[in-house]
């Protein structure tokens, strides 16, 4: 076997849209350690998982650019309710609101009492917020601005 034919994953069947521009088309998609290795007809390629896309879109993850979701990383980390919509990355401390840094303890002023992050679980320091991230990883990517609203909370 042709080692540029052995992947770990193929979707076959499906219709890829693939953010170029460029004409939805039917296709398959091979993956080798977690990196796209082949998009066309791969009748003669082998993987050792495939997946059925027939009647389905295949498509890049979409990057949700406007979240508010520094919270819902650590309380929902399996990120279902993104996941299921395709979405692959989330970008958190939108508005001026971030989970970090916060004051350690007292009311949080408007809008940031909007993350609802309990007083035992505040981060004072985002290096803190990231700790924990890392401590229980989300299925999703993400990427972090740190809010203004925050840091003048501090």
């Amino acid at each position: 076997m042709n080692l540029d034919h052995q992947h770990d994953l193929l979707i076959v069947g499906g219709t890829v849209i693939d953010g170029t521009r460029a004409p939805r088309r039917q296709a398959d998609v091979a993956v080798r350690h977690g990196r796209i290795s082949a998009i066309g007809h791969l009748a003669n390629h082998q993987a050792t998982r495939t997946i059925d896309a027939t009647g389905c879109i295949v498509a890049p993850g979409f990057i949700d650019a406007h979240t508010h979701d520094d919270q819902a990383l650590r309380q929902r980390p399996d990120m279902d309710f993104k996941v299921s919509q395709g979405v692959t990355t989330v970008i958190t401390g939108n508005c001026g609101v971030s989970a970090a840094p916060l004051p350690p303890r007292g009311p949080l002023p408007m809008p940031l009492d909007l993350i609802e992050v309990p007083e035992g679980q505040r981060a004072t320091r985002f290096a803190d917020y990231l700790q924990s991230l890392r401590a229980q990883p989300a299925a999703v990517n993400m990427a972090a601005l740190v809010g203004h609203t925050s840091l003048r909370a501090c």
